[in-house]
């Protein structure tokens, strides 16, 4: 909301007010700017001639509004004990509603992989679009999410914990906004059996010897080891290779 004097003489006793636009409510003005009964009024004083000020009001959309509703703002007056009031044309401005966040990828910080591992508390990275801070992230019941730290509107971070008992498998990653809003992604990450199956708190040779002797073994065959089975689809491969590689040579939760 500019006010200025174009005349060649100040003009005293200013004062500037603009009813708040219908479909809107009252937030905030800047440079003292006093909100009474839908008006706000600013008393500006002495403006010297060829003086300029810049006032702001703030104010709050319905959330009924939709996408392309126009907002009104009219009857903004400017006045002074010089000069007859003066009415600023009227201008208006559409809605745009806030877009709906995409969730595009999600990686385990630790190993650089979509593997959540039993038991484990760790740092997961999303990647997507529209990200507001104070987004959710929701991965079942049996991972717990901590707060989210927003970098930027397409990245954040969330601490998780994952439950010793927590069903083995992929999980969709649900990122749900502080307005409502939601996005998933399917197969996001995937929990997992510890690597180490030998509890000796590291993920190693010993540990790839085991699966070694097990590969290509099926549940109920005698070479079959179920802690070598990764994944827990009941058959020992390349789904667990994968996930023993991306683990190899990390500590174990709970280990120094």
């Amino acid at each position: 909301l500019p006010a200025s004097n174009t005349g060649n003489a100040p003009a005293t006793g200013v004062t500037l007010t603009a009813p708040v636009p219908a479909g809107t409510s009252f937030v905030s003005a800047t440079g003292g700017g006093v909100n009474s009964g839908g008006t706000t009024t600013w008393t500006i004083g002495t403006l010297n001639a060829g003086a300029a000020v810049a006032l702001q009001m703030a104010v709050h959309v319905s959330s009924s509004a939709t996408s392309g509703t126009v907002l009104n703002g009219s009857g903004f007056t400017l006045d002074s004990i010089e000069t007859p009031a003066v009415v600023a044309t009227p201008a208006t401005t559409s809605v745009t509603e806030p877009s709906a966040p995409v969730v595009t990828a999600a990686i385990e910080l630790g190993t650089n992989s979509i593997y959540l591992v039993r038991g484990d508390t760790t740092t997961v990275e999303v990647d997507g679009s529209a990200f507001q801070d104070g987004a959710v992230i929701n991965l079942s019941a049996d991972i717990s999410a901590g707060s989210t730290t927003v970098a930027t509107i397409s990245r954040l971070t969330v601490p998780v914990s994952i439950n010793n008992g927590a069903t083995l498998g992929s999980r969709t990653l649900t990122l749900t906004n502080p307005d409502g809003r939601s996005g998933s992604l399917p197969a996001a990450l995937e929990v997992v059996k510890d690597p180490d199956g030998n509890h000796d708190c590291k993920v190693d040779g010993v540990d790839l010897n085991r699966m070694a002797r097990a590969w290509s073994s099926a549940s109920g065959e005698s070479a079959y080891d179920l802690t070598s089975d990764l994944d827990g689809d009941g058959y020992v491969g390349p789904d667990d290779l994968a996930v023993f590689v991306k683990n190899f040579a990390h500590s174990p939760h709970g280990c120094p």
